[in-house]
């Protein structure tokens, strides 16, 4: 079996981090958990998507991300008898920066960066089974077999749709992949 796992807030806790960073940019106090919208400008109305950009192609960002519980010891599992892809969007940078991170937590498993621009549904994936991402537009343009959500905060703006979905398999946590 093949799998697809984006790297966003699937693999690593991007949002955390990222509304970590926006606190301190703007002396706010947001839980990380109550953000409905990726780009945090609902929480952090002063930000703009540049900002947000330029966060993402943080060096230290990367170097600072935390990895979700359980997803090294899942994955690493699903490498022994499967084979396991990266997907993830961005600029340039911030791919090569994430990349550099990720190739340092999984050495085997390759990486496919995708334009920001463009939707992670121009992948042919007629050769992947099992496609795992947090939002639900990547799931619906991306024909797999199997599309799973990875939800570990909840229902959200950008996963609403996907959580209510039959054929979308919801998980909230690594250990439930197995099941």
């Amino acid at each position: 079996m093949t799998y697809l796992i984006d790297i966003d807030d699937c693999i690593y806790k991007s949002k955390k981090l990222l509304v970590k960073y926006l606190n301190k940019i703007y002396n706010k106090n947001v839980n990380y958990k109550d953000i409905q919208k990726y780009d945090c400008i609902c929480n952090f109305p002063d930000t703009n998507s540049m900002e947000v950009k330029d966060i993402f192609e943080d060096e230290d960002f990367y170097n600072e991300i935390e990895l979700f519980e359980d997803a090294k010891q899942i994955v690493n599992n699903l490498i022994n008898e499967n084979q396991v892809i990266f997907i993830t969007k961005g600029t340039p940078i911030n791919i090569y920066y994430k990349s550099i991170r990720a190739n340092k937590d999984f050495p085997n498993i390759p990486i496919i960066g995708i334009s920001h621009q463009l939707s992670k549904g121009l992948v042919d994936v007629n050769d992947y089974v099992v496609v795992i991402d947090d939002v639900a537009d990547n799931l619906y343009n991306i024909g797999a077999n199997k599309r799973v959500l990875f939800c570990p905060d909840g229902e959200t703006e950008y996963n609403r749709k996907a959580m209510k979905d039959n054929e979308i398999i919801n998980i909230t946590n690594w250990k439930e992949l197995n099941k």
